[in-house]
């Protein structure tokens, strides 16, 4: 009786396994990209990024070329060179002796460059009134990539053509490959990794996890052909 079972139970096992085999071959693979193919300055050298236009509302795509960035709109034909970095964040910085204790007071503010300000003393706070120590600023510095998290491109502030949102949180796509991309991303059974690349991650590592749950397939990928309708 006790070989019985434990033949029965080697045999279930054999029949799952099968089972799972199965189910592997019949399913929908995809091989991901490697994980800085879709690298937003990478798209920038190569396929360029999608925007929308702000003269015509339409498709405009940023290029890089020759360490200029063109943007050239495919309806109206309006070419702009990005030659200032229009998110380019600039430091102040404002000076003073605190009237109650004496205590050197220095503060580096990221805003206009306003004559005085007000601020606390870090030692007594007693509110002081500090002045500007010079008219050009001290330092500069970028506005981070992370910007697309808001949908809008951080070199121009521009909108991104692809532009979508889930449960209030925003996704796109940077062009139409990484669109086709997200789309078989999305629909793809099985995913894998190439193995001719030396790096483990791969391009969807990136991705939201509201993305890569099953559970969120059928609404995310009724977002992603909603996207590509608009080249109609």
């Amino acid at each position: 009786m006790k070989e019985d079972f434990f033949r029965w139970k080697e045999l279930l096992r054999y029949r799952n396994g099968i089972e799972r085999y199965e189910k592997c071959m019949n399913s929908h693979r995809f091989i991901d990209q490697s994980p800085y193919y879709f690298d937003y300055h990478h798209v920038l050298k190569t396929k360029g990024v999608w925007l929308v236009c702000s003269t015509c509302h339409h498709l405009a795509i940023l290029q890089e070329k020759d360490k200029a960035f063109i943007l050239t709109c495919q309806t109206c034909f309006k070419v702009e060179k990005i030659t200032k970095h229009e998110n380019k964040i600039y430091v102040y910085q404002y000076t003073g002796l605190c009237k109650k204790c004496g205590k050197y007071l220095r503060y580096d503010i990221e805003a206009h460059p306003y004559p005085i300000i007000t601020k606390p003393c870090t030692a007594c706070r007693e509110i002081n009134v500090l002045n500007l120590q010079k008219n050009a600023p001290i330092s500069y510095k970028y506005q981070k990539v992370k910007f697309l998290e808001n949908g809008l491109d951080p070199l121009t502030g521009k909108p991104l053509y692809f532009l979508e949102t889930f449960k209030g949180k925003a996704f796109w796509a940077l062009n139409l490959e990484h669109l086709n991309y997200l789309i078989a991303y999305v629909t793809a059974d099985l995913r894998e990794r190439d193995k001719s690349h030396l790096v483990w991650k791969t391009a969807g590592h990136t991705l939201p996890k509201f993305m890569k749950s099953s559970k969120n397939r059928e609404t995310i990928l009724h977002k992603l052909n909603k996207m590509k309708q608009k080249l109609k």
